[in-house]
């Protein structure tokens, strides 16, 4: 299946209220990273997750991951994210989540 894509968006001075897409610890999530963006992570279940952020392969052709605790209640920003360490070949960063329960996900970039 494909991953759950994550909606970036670009706030104003006007403000704006964040759009949030509840988490899919099945398919998993992506989103388009431009270097600049924030993403945030609201916990509303009743045990800690993870959040595992995917790195893109080096010149070397080798992997990882960046492990991620978001307590009980939580509410975490995480990033900006360099695209030379998360960007996959799509320009996309790639994240799991352990479970799924009450949380949302949003995504924010000063910057097109």
């Amino acid at each position: 299946m494909p991953r759950t894509p994550i909606a970036v968006q670009q706030p104003s001075d006007a403000g704006a209220l964040l759009a949030r897409t509840n988490g899919d610890a099945v398919n998993n999530h992506e989103m388009v990273n431009n270097g600049n963006t924030l993403l945030i992570i609201k916990n509303g279940g009743g045990a800690s997750i993870n959040v595992t952020l995917k790195y893109a392969a080096d010149k070397y052709g080798r992997t990882g991951t960046k492990v991620v605790a978001v307590g009980t209640t939580e509410e975490k920003v995480l990033g900006p994210f360099t695209k030379d360490l998360y960007c996959q070949p799509d320009g996309k960063l790639q994240f799991d989540l352990s479970a799924a329960t009450s949380v949302t996900i949003g995504a924010v970039s000063a910057h097109p």
